[in-house]
């Protein structure tokens, strides 16, 4: 009865073994060694890819840090890692999908005498499952709730190109000499000029202009946008930005974007100008 038994449990308690990724990098994305904060996104659907849905209400995620790892090195993400919405231990069983990401870190000698390990970069706005020089691996089809899951890292996030200047859209690339003596490295400001219909036909006019400085800009603009051709030259008693537009008719306003690492906060002016 007992070996009945035994034979009986044995299916069940092989299901019920904890989960634990055990991540490592190859030299093609790598010659290391690397330091920064790993994250395994498990995901119930290979597309779009698990770090490209990373949100408060995206796929569970989980983290350790990573310090001197080199190639080919095993780190262990268990029940232990930090997580978000719930504990690794705490996933159903059953069928995911999962992906890694690196944040890979640098050494910094800031000027108020601290060392820091961050990443870092010239001050453009990036998420960091997208982010350049960030460590990735392919989406891996897994199995929760059966004990080890190898997942391997073998791709770096490339250069991102610079924007490129339109007949509507500018931008602006300003170093800040403060953050750079700050940080001991050239930091830029960056900004997102959206100029209005008839700026170049017409420069003595001055124009309403509004400026923005957050991480996010309530303008977009598209040159084949049916809704700016709806709106443009209709009473703007609700702005389209505030009814969550994506796109704005050239003529509407002017458009300031800045952006800088400290910036937690948007704020919004405006005056009439004349921006060059």
């Amino acid at each position: 009865m007992r070996l009945l038994l035994a034979l009986l449990l044995a299916p069940c308690l092989a299901l019920a073994q904890p989960t634990r990724f055990e991540v490592s990098y190859t030299p093609a994305a790598s010659a290391g060694p690397v330091t920064g904060r790993l994250v395994v996104i498990v995901a119930k659907a290979a597309e779009p890819e698990p770090r490209m849905l990373v949100s408060p209400s995206g796929p569970a995620i989980f983290g350790v840090d990573v310090a001197g790892l080199r190639p080919g090195q095993t780190v262990v993400v268990d029940g232990r890692a930090s997580s978000y919405p719930t504990a690794l231990d705490s996933l159903p069983p059953g069928d995911y999908y999962v992906q890694a990401v690196v944040n890979v870190y640098e050494k910094a000698t800031r000027a108020d005498g601290k060392t820091v390990w961050v990443h870092l970069n010239d001050g453009t706005q990036e998420f960091f499952t997208i982010a350049p020089g960030n460590l990735y691996g392919d989406v891996q089809r897994v199995r929760i709730g059966a004990g080890a899951v190898r997942v391997a890292l073998d791709k770096v996030v490339p250069p991102v190109a610079r924007p490129t200047d339109t007949e509507w859209v500018k931008h602006a690339r300003i170093r800040s000499e403060k953050l750079t003596t700050f940080w001991g490295r050239p930091i830029y400001v960056n900004a997102t000029v959206l100029l209005p219909s008839g700026w170049a036909e017409h420069p003595e006019r001055s124009y309403p202009a509004v400026y923005t400085l957050g991480h996010s800009v309530p303008f977009g603009f598209s040159t084949d946008s049916a809704r700016a051709r709806a709106t443009s030259g209709r009473s703007t008693r609700s702005p389209a930005w505030r009814r969550g537009s994506t796109s704005t008719a050239p003529g509407a306003a002017t458009t300031f974007r800045a952006s800088s690492p400290s910036a937690s906060s948007s704020r919004h002016r405006t005056s009439p100008t004349r921006t060059r």
